[in-house]
């Protein structure tokens, strides 16, 4: 597909070479962007610029995005949808900073969050930098990684375990994100996971193991869709299977996620498979064996994709 022309809406007058570019993608944000955008200008570290991109809204989220008088916020847009992936990408190519951070038009972010990873890059060794995120659905209130987790400066096993990070939390110097080819537009979710297991190849973190980021549960949310994390989770597998085949337990489960996936989706044949994948992995794991009994056995409802 030809990518789509990025416009010009208002390059603001920031300096060329500021510490930090924030991206933030956007798609018919209108009601929540405001929020999002000013807890970027509100950070206690200034020396920013923030570049949003709108995907194609058919609202008026450029509206509200320019209604911020602020010389560091630089906005552009994409005359079609072509996905947060691609914009966020982007905006990479186009940052001036010399590390980037990733904020969603939905999201918000605590004061603190920008001073908290300038310093994690005052250290010439640290490449990433990412906190802990507040979930906020509805009446429930959820930490991501949980209390407790310890996260190493080579955290490789703890992210091919399963996900860690979230884009909100993260920022990455920008020669580094560059180099190992930013975010993966081919995937239908999960790309924060796939972006931090690249980047945990050779590439040292640091954690900041407060909630300075916050996300809110919205109407087109990608963690409502069963399917898309279906077809990621098999993606990441696949696409990096070097790297799970060293970690036989953590493959064995991802593989029993997947069986109960495709069980719960009545895909009985696919179910098997994965469990018996899982089994072969960790020949002694009783969740993937019940779970390939119950799909030799059930054949359950199909689920709405």
């Amino acid at each position: 597909m030809t990518r789509a022309p990025l416009a010009i809406v208002r390059e603001g007058q920031i300096s060329l070479t500021p510490s930090c570019s924030i991206v933030m993608p956007a798609y018919n944000r209108a009601d929540v962007i405001g929020r999002a955008i000013q807890s970027v200008l509100t950070q206690s570290f200034e020396d920013f610029e923030l570049i949003i991109v709108d995907d194609g809204s058919c609202d008026n989220t450029l509206e509200v995005a320019s209604s911020f008088d602020d010389p560091r916020v630089r906005i552009y847009k994409l005359e079609r949808n072509s996905g947060s992936a691609h914009a966020r990408n982007r905006g990479i190519e186009i940052a001036r900073g010399q590390w980037i951070a990733f904020q969603d038009s939905d999201d918000e972010w605590l004061p603190t969050l920008l001073e908290r990873h300038a310093a994690n890059f005052a250290r010439p060794e640290i490449d990433v930098s990412f906190c802990q995120l507040r979930q906020q659905y509805a009446a429930e209130t959820r930490f991501f990684p949980p209390d407790g987790v310890q996260v190493p400066e080579a955290p490789t096993a703890l992210i091919i375990a399963g996900p860690i990070m979230s884009s909100q939390t993260l920022a990455v110097r920008a020669p580094v994100l560059r180099r190992i080819g930013a975010v993966d537009e081919a995937l239908p979710s999960l790309e924060d996971w796939e972006l931090g297991i690249r980047l945990s190849r050779q590439h040292r973190f640091a954690y900041i193991a407060e909630p300075l980021a916050i996300a809110y549960e919205s109407e087109n949310s990608m963690t409502k869709n069963v399917g898309s994390f279906l077809k990621a989770r098999s993606a990441i597998i696949e696409k990096h299977e070097d790297l799970f085949r060293r970690f036989p337990a953590s493959l064995a489960r991802h593989r029993y996620i997947l069986g109960r996936q495709h069980h719960q989706r009545g895909e009985r044949g696919a179910a098997i498979n994965q469990f018996v994948l899982s089994v072969s992995s960790r020949p002694l794991y009783l969740k993937a064996w019940a779970g390939m009994l119950a799909s030799l056995t059930l054949v359950p409802k199909r689920a709405a994709t």
